[in-house]
């Protein structure tokens, strides 16, 4: 217990905050989720002017949180990866694009999944009535406001890999056991969960 208090003294809350560059993942997410929403709302208002099943089925296949889960597992793997052999280079930037890109997708489906839920708002009231209406409504945007989260969390993982962060050159200070018990572990309960999806 000693030993790893001693190695997490050597972190401070200063190595674990992006400041001003939580700008950077606002930014990024509101670019690729606004259009995404945007297009599923223009999908769905000239659905009665011409045929539409096309970018329906766009619309369809962009949502796929299997396939957002199956991203984020290498761009994970290859995280915990860094922290071991935190002096390699292309590691780093390798995890550093697949988390992005990762974090890019789950942006877009996000306003993808935000437009169908707007544009199914009239339907659902009647189906659901008034009270199951606004629960069903809140249950949909606390499910949001969570994938919002953890998506950025992927951006947060990304900004601690970059290569000329605090948090990497304190990393680099943990003594390699340490980081190899830590990435292990973790990287053994990863693919365990993932083994076990059905």
């Amino acid at each position: 217990m000693e030993y790893t208090k001693g190695e997490l003294a050597k972190f401070g809350a200063e190595d674990f905050d992006p400041g001003k560059n939580w700008w950077e993942a606002i930014r990024g997410f509101t670019f690729w989720s606004i259009p995404a929403l945007l297009f599923v709302l223009s999908v769905n208002y000239f659905e009665s002017l011409r045929s539409v099943s096309y970018y329906e089925d766009a619309i369809s296949q962009g949502i796929a949180p299997k396939s957002w889960n199956v991203a984020f597992l290498p761009g994970l793997m290859l995280f915990l990866l860094s922290l071991i052999f935190i002096r390699v280079h292309w590691i780093s930037i390798v995890v550093h694009k697949i988390l992005i890109n990762v974090f890019a997708i789950g942006a877009l489906m996000f306003g993808l999944l935000l437009g169908q839920i707007i544009c199914q708002i009239p339907e659902a009231y009647e189906f659901y009535g008034s009270w199951r209406f606004y629960l069903t409504g809140l249950g949909l945007a606390i499910g949001l406001l969570i994938f919002a989260m953890m998506n950025v969390f992927i951006w947060y993982l990304s900004y601690l890999n970059s290569w000329d962060d605090q948090f990497r050159t304190k990393i680099s200070m943990v003594s390699a056991v340490f980081r190899i018990v830590v990435s292990g572990t973790f990287g053994f309960l990863l693919l365990w969960y993932f083994w076990m999806e059905k």
